[in-house]
């Protein structure tokens, strides 16, 4: 919630840097913190626009949709920029398909000039996981667009970028000198982090027991679950990755493999397995649940077929 905080503060800030660069190791929470701050713009009126990148998902994993996606995206909240976009585009009708850094200067930046004067003061544009750009020049190409947007326009825009700190995207970015403000998602106090965790957690598998008390015929889940050590181990093993929170709940709430107390006892088991690390922790109780399952669906298929073989 600081951090959240902290952006909207950045975005309202008139003499912000341009870009705010947030970056971290996988399973920090970096999309779901983008996912926050697109729906919070939106809810608050504040013209904006959102680029998810995806490896292996088609355009997703390309920027060479990435600025008339987000020109799509702002034309729905500011008429008054469609008609110069099109404008641009039937006077030039290969911009499309020209370099990025024509298109960014011609098709985006062009129009936003001649919209100055109508009622917005600020524009917000989320790039989330760039890293995740399959041509590592285009995700570089984009930091020094980006970079050079608001000595371009008057316009104050602010782009929101997250990332993995890898090393070709970490160069670039120290290329713009300074023209951004970056924060590392492993510089946040751990006591932030684990209050966040703790606090989705405990709301989650409080749907869970309310949940489970609704369907369950014999005696449910007391309102005191789940026990606060057992709470707190389950939080221990989560800090500082997110993920392993949203998996945990996931888990614990699958009902076709065990009841919701069942199922938090496979996931605590592990914590006493020291020599593991986080990534074991988080996924073997998954996979051996799937390869469980797998194996009674293999012991079925074989009885039903010896059965045939004795009938016939």
């Amino acid at each position: 919630m600081d951090l959240l905080a902290d952006i909207h503060g950045w975005i309202e800030d008139p003499n912000g840097k341009g870009i705010f660069w947030l970056r971290g190791m996988a399973g920090t929470g970096k999309s779901t913190i983008s996912r926050t701050m697109a729906k919070k713009l939106a809810k608050d009126k504040v013209p904006s626009a959102s680029f998810f990148f995806k490896k292996g998902k088609g355009d997703h994993s390309s920027a060479a949709m990435f600025i008339t996606t987000i020109l799509a995206q702002l034309i729905q909240q500011l008429p008054g920029l469609g008609p110069h976009v099109q404008n641009t585009i039937e006077s030039d009708l290969a911009i499309i398909d020209k370099t990025k850094k024509e298109q960014f200067k011609n098709l985006f930046l062009g129009p936003l000039d001649k919209c100055i004067g109508t009622k917005f003061q600020r524009l917000a544009i989320v790039v989330n996981a760039l890293d995740e750009c399959n041509q590592e020049e285009d995700a570089t190409t984009l930091i020094k667009l980006l970079s050079q947007a608001q000595k371009a326009t008057p316009v104050c825009l602010r782009f929101f970028v997250t990332s993995r700190p890898k090393l070709p995207i970490h160069l670039s970015f120290k290329d713009i000198n300074g023209n951004y403000q970056e924060l590392g998602l492993h510089k946040i106090p751990k006591p932030n982090i684990r209050k966040d965790i703790s606090t989705y957690l405990d709301s989650e598998l409080a749907k869970v027991q309310q949940q489970f008390n609704k369907t369950v015929t014999g005696p449910g889940l007391p309102p005191s679950w789940p026990p606060s050590a057992s709470l707190e181990s389950l939080v221990d093993m989560a800090v500082p990755l997110f993920i392993f929170a949203s998996t945990a709940y996931r888990f614990i709430a699958d009902s076709d493999h065990g009841n919701p107390e069942e199922q938090l006892d496979k996931l605590l088991k592990y914590t006493k397995k020291g020599r593991w690390s986080q990534l074991h922790t988080t996924y073997l109780p998954i996979l051996n649940q799937l390869l469980i399952k797998r194996t009674d669906s293999v012991s079925v298929r074989r009885t039903k077929g010896e059965e045939a073989r004795i009938v016939a």
